[in-house]
């Protein structure tokens, strides 16, 4: 009984772990490549390609976006934006001017 209560809490330690690379990022600020996961807070140089990014202060780069102005750099054509002033739009048009909306 003992040994498998002990399985079954190194079983549930390894599942919640740091490498999950499709896991939620709740705060993403030192360089986090996050491919397929959602991203609350990307500050500081995350590369999200098919994530959820609710603010990208600086520098995110996303590639499937074109963004005319560089003062966010988050208009991703397959990602849902919690706040529309930092240029999210939708895959079939282009951001003109993200502090406007």
């Amino acid at each position: 009984m003992r040994r498998l209560a002990s399985a079954m809490k190194t079983r549930a330690l390894s599942r919640f772990g740091n490498e999950d690379r499709r896991s939620s990022n709740a705060d993403g600020r030192s360089g986090n490549e996050d491919t397929c996961s959602s991203n609350a807070e990307g500050r500081s140089g995350n590369e999200d390609t098919r994530s959820s990014n609710a603010e990208g202060h600086s520098s995110n780069e996303d590639t499937y976006s074109s963004n005319t102005e560089g003062r966010s750099g988050n208009e991703d054509m397959r990602s849902s934006n919690g706040e529309g002033r930092f240029g999210n739009e939708d895959t079939c048009s282009s951001n003109a001017e993200s502090l406007r909306q």
